[in-house]
């Protein structure tokens, strides 16, 4: 896959300008028509074993996406989740929040280096394809 997942981050796309049509890429538009920015998500699971065993090895079922834009298409901010498996002894629930507390599913925001390989590069490759600059 193209991307380097260990030199480039989400932050590298701020202030980049989205390409004009974005309507051939998986994105959900999560705002309303009127809002003053929009925010397209996406969300990153497995697609197929070897990528399974990655994301349980860290702890997740699945990452997911937010880009914050400016109405006149620039990036403002990047924003990146998890929902854990609760599988492993890790909790991503806030400091001081009992991870048992949040029903499942719940998505928790995550530091970019404790996203799992594979899907930091899927997440680069779709920002890329975003800003008609892939990596």
């Amino acid at each position: 896959m193209a991307g380097d997942a260990t030199t480039s981050t989400p932050d590298d796309f701020v202030r980049k300008q989205l390409v004009d049509d974005l309507s051939s890429l998986p994105l959900l538009i999560l705002t309303k028509p009127d809002e003053e920015r929009i925010v397209y998500g996406y969300r990153f699971e497995p697609r197929n074993y070897d990528e399974a065993d990655a994301f349980h090895e860290g702890e997740a079922v699945a990452y997911e996406l937010y880009v914050i834009c400016s109405r006149s298409g620039e990036i403002e901010q990047v924003n990146h989740r998890v929902e854990p498996s609760g599988c492993g002894g890790r909790s991503f629930a806030p400091q001081g929040a009992p991870a048992w507390m949040f029903p499942r599913g719940a998505m928790f925001d995550i530091e970019w280096d404790d996203i799992v390989a594979n899907a930091r590069g899927r997440i680069l490759h779709l920002l890329g394809l975003m800003t008609a600059n892939p990596r």
